[in-house]
């Protein structure tokens, strides 16, 4: 019994990190972005995760990056 109890402690909360994860998803791919690529949203999710606020971005290195690269959709 007491193995049981063990158990389901541990799968209540391991599954709270994932229910996290995807409620981050959820904001990122929304009904306007849902054509994102699986790699564009893993490295937004990385992003959206691992940093508190827009400050923590360097967005003159996001800014040289995007334009070295010469695709461009409109």
């Amino acid at each position: 019994m007491t193995k049981l109890l063990s158990t389901h402690e541990t799968l209540i909360l391991s599954t709270a990190a994932v229910e996290r994860v995807f409620s981050q998803v959820q904001l990122i791919v929304t009904e306007h972005r849902n054509r994102l690529e699986v790699h564009t949203t893993n490295r937004l999710l990385i992003i959206k995760l691992n940093t508190s606020s827009h400050t923590d971005v360097d967005m003159q290195k996001v800014v040289t990056a995007f334009l070295k690269k010469n695709r461009r959709i409109m």
